[in-house]
């Protein structure tokens, strides 16, 4: 780490101030990158986070915080498996008010294995569901008419259209 700095204060798109520990931030490609370029400079400095608002930025900084001391240090398999059963019970959220709002904040600040966490999460949630399942589930409209959805059924024959 090239900072004395202890703590970083960011500041979510709604104006709310958290503290998020230097290990924690390092997860971050782009607070990480702050870091070394000592844009942060000491702990007074406020960083925002325009695009990730103050419910959102709450779980993200959760995540690190969870995931400092394991990312820096050599933990052991039993860990390893503790991580993973938080993991789970972390991304048990809103699918429309939360987890799309940690994935686009995990892609916006760059931490990968959050990022990694919430597409695999989108994924299971969309394993072995029907179209209009996953339009449900994610509150998408089918706003293709039925013309358009008969050409796509006999261009994409093997794809669960219903």
């Amino acid at each position: 780490m090239m900072s004395s700095v202890e703590a970083i204060t960011v500041v979510s798109s709604d104006g709310s101030e958290f503290k998020i520990t230097v290990s924690a931030a390092m997860l971050s490609k782009l607070l990480n990158g702050m870091l070394e370029l000592k844009v942060i400079v000491s702990d007074d400095c406020k960083v925002p986070i325009t695009r990730v608002n103050s419910k959102t930025l709450v779980k993200v900084i959760e995540y690190c915080e969870k995931h400092a001391p394991r990312a820096n240090s050599g933990a052991s398999d039993s860990d390893a498996e503790e991580q993973k059963k938080w993991d789970i019970e972390f991304m048990k959220v809103d699918v429309e008010d939360t987890l799309i709002d940690i994935l686009m904040a995990a892609s916006f600040l760059n931490i990968q294995g959050l990022l990694d966490l919430a597409c695999q999460t989108v994924a299971d949630l969309m394993k072995e569901k029907t179209l209009s399942q996953i339009r449900k589930i994610f509150h998408i409209k089918n706003d293709f008419s039925s013309e358009e959805q008969d050409q796509l059924r006999r261009q994409l024959p093997g794809c669960f259209f219903d």
